[in-house]
C-alpha cells in the first residue's frame, strides 16, 4: 500500500506537467496555426481541470487545478470577446475585468488568504528594488515587440494618466495576482521547488501570442526573477509594480516617444533603467543574503549550545 501511495503521489505532479504542456501547445496553435483549434484545447483543459479539482483527494491538488484553470479560462476570455472591433486600449481592461473576478472567486473555492497569496508589504525596501527593475524591463520588452501607440498624437495628460492607469491595473496587478499570487502558491504545497520554475514555463506560454520567440525567452526568464522574489519575500507587491512599469513604457510611453523622439528624454530613460536595474541587483542579492543567513542561523544556534 505504501509503495502504491507513493507512485500515486508522484503521479499528481506529473498531471499539472502534462496540462502545462496542453496549454502551451493552445498557445502555439492560436499563435501560430489556428486560433480554433487552440480554443478547443483551452475547452477541454478548462473541464478537465474542473473534473480534477470536483475529484481531488488531498486539498493542496484541488487548489492547485483551480487555480491553474485561470490559465485557459483567460485565453477563452480574450478570444471569445468582439476585442477586434474595439479600441486598442479598452482591450486590456475588458481582458483583465473578468480575469479578476474568476480569480477572486478560486481564491474564495480555494480558502487562499491575503498573506499566501502575497497581498502584504513584505519589505518595503526590497519591494521597492524589485520594482525599480521595470524601466529596464519596459525598454527589453519594446525593443523587441515595437508595438504600435495605443493613444493618438492629440492625446491629452490626463488621457495618458489614465490609460497608464488601465495598463498598470490590467496587467501589472492583475496578471501578477494570478500567476504569483494564486497560481505559484498554489502550486508551492504540490511541486515544492519546481513551483517557480513550472509558473514561469506557463508565463511565457501565455505570451507566445507576440510571436516573438525572443519575447516568449524574455518571459521565462522573468517569470523565473518574478517567482523567486515573491517567494522569498512573500509579497507580490515588488513584482506588481515592476510589472506595471514595465507595460505601461513598453505599451504607452515609447512608442509615443518613438514617434516624437527627443534625444533628451531617450537619455532620461536609459539613465533611469540602468539605475533601476542595478538597484533591482542590490534589493536581490539583499534578498538572498537574508534568506541564506535565515536558514543558516538554526544550525549556528545548534553549534553554539553544543559548544556551550
Amino acid at each position: 500500500m505504501t509503495a502504491i501511495a507513493h507512485v500515486i503521489g508522484r503521479a499528481k505532479p506529473a498531471a499539472f506537467w502534462i496540462y502545462l504542456g496542453l496549454i502551451t501547445a493552445a498557445e502555439l496553435l492560436i499563435a501560430y496555426v489556428s486560433p480554433m483549434a487552440g480554443l478547443l484545447i483551452c475547452l477541454t483543459l478548462v473541464a478537465a481541470l474542473v473534473i480534477h479539482a470536483a475529484l481531488a483527494a488531498q486539498p493542496e491538488e484541488r487548489t492547485m487545478a483551480l487555480g491553474l484553470l485561470l490559465a485557459p479560462l483567460v485565453r477563452l476570455v480574450a478570444l471569445g470577446m468582439p476585442l477586434g472591433r474595439w479600441p486598442v486600449l479598452a482591450a486590456y481592461p475588458a481582458v483583465a475585468i473578468p480575469t479578476l473576478i474568476a480569480t477572486i472567486l478560486v481564491c474564495r473555492a480555494s480558502g487562499l488568504t491575503a498573506a499566501r497569496l502575497g497581498l502584504t508589504s513584505g519589505r518595503p525596501l526590497e519591494q521597492l528594488g524589485i520594482a525599480a527593475s521595470g524601466p529596464a524591463l519596459g525598454l527589453a520588452s519594446y525593443w523587441l515587440l515595437r508595438p504600435q501607440p495605443l493613444l493618438g498624437q492629440q492625446a491629452t495628460w490626463q488621457q495618458l494618466a489614465l490609460a497608464a492607469l488601465l495598463l498598470a491595473l490590467s496587467t501589472g496587478a492583475v496578471e501578477e495576482l494570478m500567476f504569483r499570487g494564486v497560481i505559484q502558491s498554489s502550486a508551492a504545497p504540490l511541486l515544492d521547488r519546481w513551483a517557480v520554475p513550472f509558473v514561469a514555463v506557463l508565463f511565457a506560454a501565455m505570451h507566445l501570442g507576440h510571436r516573438s520567440p525572443a519575447m516568449a525567452v524574455l518571459m521565462l526568464v522573468v517569470g523565473l526573477l518574478f517567482g523567486l522574489a515573491a517567494q522569498r519575500t512573500g509579497s507580490i507587491l515588488g513584482v506588481v509594480l515592476a510589472h506595471g512599469i514595465a507595460n505601461v513604457l513598453a505599451l504607452l510611453a515609447l512608442p509615443a516617444l518613438s514617434r516624437a523622439p527627443s534625444s533628451a528624454a531617450w537619455t532620461w530613460l536609459l539613465w533611469l533603467a540602468g539605475l533601476g536595474a542595478l538597484g533591482a541587483v542590490a534589493a536581490g542579492v539583499a534578498i538572498f543574503r537574508r534568506q541564506a543567513t535565515t536558514s543558516q542561523a538554526p544550525e549556528a544556534l545548534i553549534e553554539r549550545e553544543q559548544g556551550a
